[in-house]
């Protein structure tokens, strides 16, 4: 999440006040308890921390026949082959597997990014 800076009374819009970032600070980490905030701080810090782009029962869209498919992610996990990938599989028809490196590419998050990259290919077969 990228900071935004929203000026308080007391502080020059062109710098960042403590009260401005205090501010933000807390309504990003609203509702997480501080034990889980240092867990999660302590996973970022040794690189072991993972964002997922999607979760279970989320719906990602491909067009590996040219027509774009909604297909429902069932499983993630960390793929054996690509150690340092997330590895998606999908229910669909057919059946679809990712690897997080290929949202954007041939799995995109919305419709429209699916049928955007469609016509950028010319609309031409995945498979």
């Amino acid at each position: 999440m990228k900071y935004m800076h929203n000026p308080c009374a007391e502080c020059d819009p062109s710098d960042t006040c403590l009260n401005c970032l205090f501010g933000a600070l807390t309504a990003a980490t609203s509702g997480i308890p501080l034990d889980q905030l240092e867990i999660y701080c302590a996973a970022i810090r040794g690189g072991r921390a993972v964002v997922l782009p999607c979760k279970v029962g989320d719906t990602v869209y491909a067009n590996p026949i040219g027509l774009t498919t909604s297909y429902v992610v069932t499983f993630i996990c960390i793929s054996q082959e690509r150690p340092s990938h997330l590895f998606f599989c999908c229910i669909g028809n057919p059946d679809w597997e990712f690897y997080d490196d290929e949202i954007g590419e041939t799995t995109f998050l919305t419709p429209a990014e699916a049928e955007a990259a469609k016509r950028e290919r010319g609309g031409e077969n995945d498979g």
